[in-house]
């Protein structure tokens, strides 16, 4: 519901007060922020901000940075950088991820090449395993 959804945005934003370059909360925020399923918390343009700075600070290897990045591209209307992101990420033969992380990568890439952004209820990216979660 959008209470917990804002709960977690404040919770998130506490922890961002004390380390604003924390890359974990920052693509998760990003992630919350670019999918949300309520357009009153939804901020493109904020997670895209968030997402590129995640991704930069982890040079890259976060995951997590890397889908909330293409998610924050797909809502800001960016989908063929949204879509080449998360290419990028299925060919990533480093991304140790499940099999589920898998298919919502693919399942994101489709509605990105259908020029519609992604909506998760989830409120986070799920299931990578790159140890940034």
């Amino acid at each position: 519901n959008l209470d917990d959804i804002a709960g977690a945005i404040s919770a998130i934003e506490r922890g961002l007060q004390i380390d604003p370059h924390d890359v974990n909360l920052r693509a998760e925020l990003a992630w919350i922020l670019a999918t949300g399923p309520d357009d009153a918390i939804r901020n493109g343009p904020r997670a895209l901000e968030l997402a590129r700075g995640a991704v930069a600070d982890s040079s890259g290897q976060s995951l997590k940075a890397r889908e909330a990045l293409a998610a924050a591209l797909a809502e800001t209307g960016d989908f063929s950088n949204a879509a080449a992101t998360v290419r990028n990420l299925l060919d990533d033969p480093s991304a140790k991820v499940s099999e589920d992380a898998r298919r919502r990568w693919t399942d994101e890439l489709d509605r990105y090449l259908q020029h519609q952004p992604w909506t998760d209820a989830r409120h986070a990216p799920g299931d990578v395993l790159d140890g940034s979660l």
